[in-house]
């Protein structure tokens, strides 16, 4: 006789497989753990029960070793092949010292002779179906843990950033694939060894006095901040890096993580800016930089002098208070030829200052592109060119008048240059002799 349970589920909500080929044995179990609020399926061979594992998951198996295709121990080594966890319990007549004894050495639950005590079985059911909740709930626990680890290996092994964790020693018990390009270690090579190994000597004094002092008091005045530091890599180099410092304990012990960051590019970049700063804030020529709106960025000493605004006034403002009013297409011209890649080169041109005198002016504008070479601004290079400009046009101013007084002279003369041996004028007047 094969049937399944038609309730709902019961107070334990627990299935459990019923292996027997007597009709009034199953029939009684049926009933008795049914009015319990177990969920029961009842089959009466071994091949049925094979099946029924095979198919659906159980909290406990009540089997008979008398089955009328299979010896039910067979069935019981082959169910245990399907689920190591499952608890089954032999439930039988057979009462010789070497079934129950070879049954439990096979790795039954528990034995129970038939006729049964229902209170003793559902006794045993019962601690049955909790070692089996407990052994899902273990298998559960250490899935998570599993995957847990997974992801923190997967997230550390792929950081950017070196991660390292040490004990409450300050040894290395973790050194993830950063860490090791970074300082051209593996993890074999510092597993187990102090920090120091990875500090210069010049700061190993004042590490290890800092790490007592949190060791025994607890505090530290660099937890939960991001420092600078330096690094010893193994070929014995130094680099500048970030080191943020964060402390966690377990049950077990306490530990010390580090996340570290090499910053030379960046201090290198930095470097850069600074000479290319101090280049700008000396330089004679007025240095200005602007948006592709024309909105102005920076503005040196230099453009202070030549203008006569300081930066604070025109930060931020339009480079068109520049420009003089009978100039109105001109700064548009040279922006779309800046937002084009286009360097505009010694163009001679007019501006006006602050206090409205205007100025001749030579001006190199060359376009701003950021990392991805995208033009986002520009730059201009201003000389002040007035008196060059004024000493022009008085030179011209007197080669003209000179030219008009020799037109009244009516003698004939020249000019010469006697070290070149080389005439440089000669008067209108010898052209009539």
């Amino acid at each position: 006789m094969e049937f399944q349970s038609t309730l709902h589920d019961g107070p334990s909500s627990s299935s459990i497989l019923i292996v027997d080929d007597e009709p009034d044995i199953t029939c009684a179990l049926h009933d008795l753990l049914e009015h319990k609020g177990y969920r029961t399926d009842v089959v009466s061979t071994g091949g049925a029960a094979i099946s029924s594992v095979q198919q659906r998951h159980y909290e406990a198996v009540l089997l008979d070793v008398g089955l009328p295709d299979i010896n039910g121990l067979t069935v019981l080594k082959r169910l245990q092949e399907i689920d190591p966890k499952l608890p089954i319990i032999i439930i039988t007549a057979y009462t010789k010292e070497e079934d129950t004894v070879g049954a439990l050495s096979k790795g039954a639950f528990a034995y129970i002779i038939k006729p049964y005590n229902p209170q003793e079985l559902l006794a045993v059911l019962r601690r049955a179906v909790g070692v089996q909740a407990l052994a899902v709930k273990a298998e559960r626990v250490e899935r998570d843990l599993s995957a847990s680890e997974e992801r923190f290996q997967s997230v550390v092994q792929t950081a950017n950033d070196a991660i390292i964790l040490a004990d409450r020693r300050g040894h290395i018990v973790f050194w993830n694939d950063t860490a090791r390009r970074l300082f051209g270690y593996t993890y074999e090579e510092v597993a187990g060894k102090p920090l120091t190994i990875i500090i210069p000597p010049r700061f190993r004094t004042a590490h290890q006095e800092g790490f007592e002092r949190l060791r025994s008091t607890g505090e530290a005045r660099v937890i939960g901040r991001t420092i600078e530091v330096y690094g010893l890599r193994k070929d014995g180099k130094e680099f500048p890096a970030e080191l943020s410092i964060g402390t966690g304990s377990t049950t077990e012990d306490t530990f010390y993580s580090g996340i570290i960051r090499d910053v030379s590019e960046r201090k290198q970049a930095e470097q850069a800016m600074a000479r290319l700063a101090a280049i700008v804030e000396s330089s004679n020529d007025a240095i200005v930089s602007n948006t592709l709106d024309g909105i102005i960025v920076t503005w040196n000493p230099a453009a202070e002098r030549l203008y006569g605004y300081t930066a604070g006034e025109v930060k931020g403002r339009k480079v068109s208070i520049l420009v003089p009013e009978d100039r109105p297409n001109e700064l548009v011209s040279v922006l779309k030829r800046i937002e084009r890649g286009e360097i505009v080169e010694a163009m001679e041109t007019v501006r006006k200052r602050k206090d409205g005198l205007l100025l001749d002016v030579c001006l190199t504008v060359s376009p701003l592109r950021n990392a991805a070479g995208e033009v986002f601004g520009a730059s201009a290079i201003v000389r002040d060119i007035t008196e060059s400009k004024r000493a022009e046009h008085e030179l011209r101013e007197s080669q003209e008048r000179f030219r008009q007084l020799i037109e009244l002279i009516r003698e004939v003369f020249w000019l010469s240059n006697p070290e070149k041996n080389q005439i440089l004028y000669v008067s209108p007047a010898y052209e009539e002799i």
